[in-house]
């Protein structure tokens, strides 16, 4: 058996965390996910160690109190290759400590908190927040038709969507659509959320769907703000409680927005949507699809 440990070019990591993951690895009661996620685990465990003498330089920065010099890596970017095909699985491990580190000192340097949160999550600061449900998506936003309607206004299915939706769906829509007083402005639509990616080039961005649901969409228009010369964030002002007692009593629905984006009759109106998954409201559809038509019609 080979002396590795008097091997010059080779090391060997002692850490107890190393160890006691590699024990786990090991085990052949291991499942293949938690083996997959021990492998990236191992690999920055041993990157903080492989990386320790990096070369460093002092650089200018400034603090929230006063200017002051601090280390920083020093030369050029890092490039990770793995030698053995069994090693790609290493290399986020490894990558992921490497740029949170970049992205959380130019954030330090430039002061600028978005520009971490999105190096990080790979997210702009407006997916982050429309993705926790905290702000509205856009209807149709990037040019792309966001939610899909496929119900007329009398609850009938559209014929390009007669071989698409399942039975089931539609029948549990058509049962709750003819039971409510109001059902103006209710449809049996599919819906997704999203989020945006970039690339090398930050000027190219690509919307990312991120799930597809179908479900209960109910739509309210409002006044236009446009011809009331109002600017958007003043229109989002305008409905902001409104949205608020909609994520507050129906977490998890996705609320749309968008200024004058709905045209009836020639005549142009802001709308409010509101829908609901069947994979998180089916169970009780009716009385959600009851509690959203009260508040967005409480006001009136």
């Amino acid at each position: 058996m080979m002396d590795f440990e008097n091997e010059k070019n080779i090391t060997i990591f002692t850490h107890p965390l190393i160890q006691h993951k590699i024990s786990i690895l090991r085990d052949k009661k291991t499942g293949t996910n938690e083996f997959r996620k021990l492998v990236e685990e191992i690999a920055m465990l041993e990157g903080f160690e492989a990386l320790s003498d990096l070369p460093t330089e002092d650089v200018e920065i400034e603090t929230p109190i006063e200017t002051c010099m601090t280390p920083m890596i020093s030369g050029r970017k890092l490039a990770i290759v793995p030698i053995l095909r069994a090693g790609l699985g290493m290399v986020p491990g490894v990558l992921s400590p490497l740029q949170f580190a970049e992205a959380l000192f130019n954030c330090y340097s430039n002061k600028d908190l978005s520009a971490f949160l999105m190096a990080i999550t790979q997210n702009t600061m407006f997916d982050l927040l429309r993705n926790s449900f905290l702000i509205p998506y856009r209807f149709n936003a990037d040019g792309k038709q966001n939610p899909i309607i496929m119900t007329d206004d009398k609850g009938m299915l559209l014929p390009e969507f007669a071989d698409s939706v399942h039975e089931k769906d539609y029948q549990h829509f058509y049962n709750i659509y003819k039971n409510l007083d109001n059902n103006k402005n209710i449809f049996l639509a599919k819906a997704y959320r999203y989020s945006h990616t970039y690339g090398d080039d930050p000027s190219v961005v690509e919307q990312q769907i991120l799930e597809k649901s179908t479900g209960i969409l109910l739509i309210r228009e409002l006044p236009d703000t446009v011809k009331m010369k109002e600017t958007e964030a003043e229109a989002y002002s305008a409905v902001w409680d409104l949205m608020l007692e909609l994520e507050k009593n129906l977490p998890m629905a996705y609320i749309f927005y968008g200024q004058d984006s709905f045209v009836e009759h020639n005549e142009h109106f802001d709308e409010l949507g509101i829908f609901l998954p069947n994979s998180i409201f089916l169970r009780n559809l009716e009385h959600h699809v009851k509690k959203a038509e009260a508040i967005i019609y409480a006001k009136d």
